[in-house]
């Protein structure tokens, strides 16, 4: 049995998701990286610890959730940069 903050990455792997494919259509700027640090933080706790067994699923998606939080962080940093420039 695992606890439950180790079992987060499911759902960073939704917000990041979330973060990339919605944020970039909205007006403000600091919903993407927003959202990209909260799924990045979410996903940390699964990455901690050696992966047995029961958490290979949780490990893989906290990892996913990790990238694609981590990519929602780098987007939305550029769009707040050219935004700021141009």
């Amino acid at each position: 049995m695992t606890r439950l903050i180790d079992r987060l990455g499911p759902v960073s792997l939704i917000l990041a998701l979330l973060a990339v494919l919605v944020g970039s259509r909205l007006t403000q700027g600091w919903v993407m990286p927003g959202l990209g640090v909260i799924a990045a933080a979410l996903a940390w706790p699964g990455l901690r610890k050696q992966a047995t067994i029961a958490t290979v699923y949780n490990r893989s998606t906290s990892v996913a959730g990790m990238s694609v939080g981590a990519v929602a962080i780098g987007l939305g940093a550029a769009k707040l940069a050219s935004t700021a420039l141009f």
